[in-house]
């Protein structure tokens, strides 16, 4: 699928022209999470290790906060800028936007292809004091202090 859209040149550009094949990866799961809140299919849009920490959670729990976690397009409540970039074979997202109490934050999203879809791997929250310390670039996990879950 990844493979056919990059061969027939169906991915959206962003205004510099570059590829966001990200973006919609992240628009998608966004989408997912919107219609089927309660049970969204998680193995289409998280990497292995994300579904192995899910089947090795030890009690419901544990379970629950690990996907509400990895709901990481419902961390902003709204988006205002979004920048994506390659690293390596892999891409990198950054969301700006606000958080439910109107913060300032930072979504940082490292995906990659697996099979024949691009799925996140890696999952980083930044909180600002203030909008003007939103980064204007794209930004990997490990570019800000912590990245989850740490490799």
């Amino acid at each position: 699928m990844l493979s056919a859209a990059l061969e027939t040149g169906c991915i959206s550009l962003d205004a510099g022209g570059s590829a966001t094949i990200a973006w919609d990866a992240y628009q998608t799961f966004k989408l997912e999470l919107n219609e089927n809140p309660r049970n969204p299919n998680y193995k289409r849009h998280l990497s292995r290790r994300w579904i192995d920490l899910f089947n090795s959670a030890r009690d419901a729990q544990e379970l629950a906060e690990l996907r509400d976690y990895a709901a990481y397009p419902d961390w902003l409540t709204e988006a205002h800028a979004h920048y994506e970039k390659p690293s390596g074979e892999d891409r990198c997202l950054s969301v700006n936007g606000a958080a439910a109490d109107q913060s300032p934050g930072t979504l940082s999203v490292r995906y990659f292809v697996e099979g024949e879809s691009l799925k996140a791997s890696e999952i980083h929250y930044q909180y600002w004091e203030s909008e003007s310390e939103l980064p204007v670039k794209a930004m990997c996990p490990e570019d800000f202090e912590l990245a989850f879950p740490a490799t």
